[in-house]
């Protein structure tokens, strides 16, 4: 099991996080486990960090503060192959990117979900789950 000072910081913060994303949405968020849908002949699976609702999601970054600060600055679109392969596993409507650090103002972006995107995810998804399950034959 791999970690290093990020992960272990983010994986500390993350409650914090949720709380604040709860108490400035004024939402709960249900945290589930490891959720799962059929694609193709293929199961595939998400963590998301938590359900909001019927019909949204949250993902949580905890990071270091001069990274929060690009977010300001920016979006969140170097994490969409994730947040839009949650919202296809999950069956979501819209999911929030939280950004947390504990001493800056957190940053949201509210993602819904884009179609076109997850067609072309799955095919990509497909694409290397039928390779594996090649290789994995072929090494058996």
């Amino acid at each position: 099991h791999y970690t290093n000072p990020d992960m272990a910081r983010g994986t500390a913060d993350e409650d914090a996080a949720r709380k604040e994303y709860c108490m400035m949405e004024d939402v709960d968020v249900e945290q589930v486990g490891f959720i799962t849908n059929n694609c193709a002949h293929h199961i595939v699976g998400a963590s998301p960090d938590g359900l909001v609702g019927k019909s949204g999601m949250v993902e949580i970054k905890c990071h270091r503060n001069y990274v929060l600060l690009q977010r300001h600055k920016g979006n969140g679109e170097m994490h969409m192959a994730q947040l839009q392969g949650n919202l296809w596993i999950a069956e979501r409507e819209w999911i929030d990117l939280f950004c947390y650090s504990k001493n800056m103002k957190p940053w949201k972006q509210r993602v819904r979900r884009d179609e076109n995107y997850i067609a072309r995810l799955k095919v990509g998804v497909e694409a290397f789950a039928d390779e594996l399950l090649l290789m994995a034959e072929k090494y058996r």
